[in-house]
């Protein structure tokens, strides 16, 4: 059936919508989508096009799990890193590309170490900056 009204002209799909005593507004409504021709034919077919509730409450959802499992991940390498030596923390800052400028300030709050885990957690990761030579 699909395959048939596939081969029909976009006029054709809607005269036979319109025959089939399809509501006017939901003609209007195919012919504004982004594929008026699909649109028909979805019409035409009886399917029904994605709410945009349904595809906002879907977004919302998916959303909603992107930032648990982020949370999750920070949640996990908070853990991590708190395992770790302090100069541990330190090399993984650098490897994650926070300035040394930004790991001072972290070592100069009253819990060095746990300000610069949040430091490592939060910031997005940048390109490494390179370790300072190691003095002769």
């Amino acid at each position: 059936k699909r395959a048939e009204l596939s081969k029909l002209k976009l006029s054709d799909l809607k005269k036979k919508a319109r025959a089939g005593g399809e509501d006017e507004s939901r003609i209007d409504e195919a012919l504004d989508a982004d594929s008026p021709k699909d649109a028909l034919i979805e019409l035409l077919l009886g399917e029904k096009p994605e709410d945009p509730a349904d595809v906002a409450e879907r977004e919302a959802a998916e959303a909603e799990a992107q930032a648990a499992a982020e949370a999750a991940a920070q949640e996990a390498l908070r853990k991590e890193l708190s395992s770790v030596k302090l100069t541990e923390v330190k090399r993984r800052a650098r490897a994650a590309g926070i300035s040394e400028e930004r790991i001072d300030e972290a070592l100069d709050a009253d819990s060095p170490k746990e300000a610069l885990i949040e430091v490592v957690v939060l910031e997005p990761p940048r390109p490494p900056t390179p370790e300072p030579p190691a003095p002769p």
